[in-house]
């Protein structure tokens, strides 16, 4: 077996009530309602967990964090900070089971692990997917990662769109255009303390509806859309429930309505689409976003 590169990860195992969990360090400036954040766990929970009374956190304090299954992605493709996330196969496990504990199946992990089988050897490392982790990420027991494929996270890197204010498009290539330069570099626009504090507080809405884009004659790989209620420059989440996909993209615009008809919830770019694993133009989508 060869040793995969190192790099940034997290080791999970998993809990009695099904879920993964990772256990890490605590990070400087986190607090239990900031990481309860980060992995979708019940402060509650946590709090009982690892037997806390408050939510501070000393430095380098060991924390156990269960990650909430919506958490972990299948792609890194469109989050902030994506850090993999490893399982080391123990005996009688096998990829139903495992997928049982995510939100895909068991035919996406084969494809993640670039697996020619859906087999498992003892003391696999398996690739779950990714977290969308603020942190530098300290684990409290480091693990050497060994298997039979060699994986990688690349960085994801993306230009910052800037909003133009009262500029409304019917194509979300066009927008990309016309607020886009790309002949020089954009820097990433990183939230002051406070701003990130207030999105955190803010209420998340969940809803169904139907996702449209069209291919575009600019050929971007931009993953942004277009969204009449959530908050601009939010990042929003997005679920196709046939293929079991995931993605996150960056709202550049509030839709406009009278472009589209009644029934088209959200407009999604190419690549959003190409990573949710969409032929029609028009498809089912499960939309979390922030106001």
């Amino acid at each position: 077996m060869s040793s995969v590169a190192a790099q940034q990860h997290f080791s999970a195992s998993p809990m009695s009530n099904g879920s993964f969990a990772i256990k890490i360090e605590a990070p400087a400036g986190s607090t239990l309602y900031s990481l309860s954040k980060a992995t979708g766990s019940d402060i509650a929970s946590l709090r009982s967990i690892n037997k806390k009374n408050s939510d501070a956190l000393s430095l380098h304090e060991v924390i156990t964090l269960p990650i909430n299954s919506e958490k972990i992605w299948n792609s890194n493709t469109g989050l902030s900070s994506p850090i993999p996330v490893y399982y080391r196969v123990k005996k009688g496990d096998n990829l139903y089971r495992i997928s049982t504990k995510l939100s895909y199946t068991a035919e996406d992990l084969v494809v993640l692990n670039n697996k020619s089988s859906a087999s498992l050897a003892w003391e696999e490392e398996l690739l779950l997917g990714w977290i969308d982790w603020p942190y530098a990420a300290t684990e409290a027991t480091p693990v050497a990662i060994v298997g039979t494929q060699s994986q990688t996270s690349p960085a994801s890197t993306s230009l910052s769109v800037e909003r133009k204010q009262g500029y409304i498009v019917a194509d979300i290539g066009s927008y990309i255009s016309a607020v886009t330069d790309l002949s020089e570099p954009k820097a990433i626009n990183i939230p002051a303390l406070s701003d990130m504090d207030m999105e955190v507080k803010q209420e998340v809405y969940k809803e169904k509806g139907i996702a449209y884009w069209e291919k575009s004659k600019y050929q971007s790989k931009e993953m942004i859309v277009m969204h009449p209620h959530a908050k601009v420059d939010s990042k929003i989440s997005l679920y196709n429930p046939m293929l079991r996909r995931k993605v996150q993209a960056k709202v550049v615009s509030e839709m406009p309505k009278e472009a589209y008809p009644e029934d088209i919830s959200i407009v999604i770019s190419p690549s959003v689409a190409s990573a949710l694993g969409a032929l029609d133009r028009r498809f089912q989508v499960e939309i979390t976003y922030v106001q």
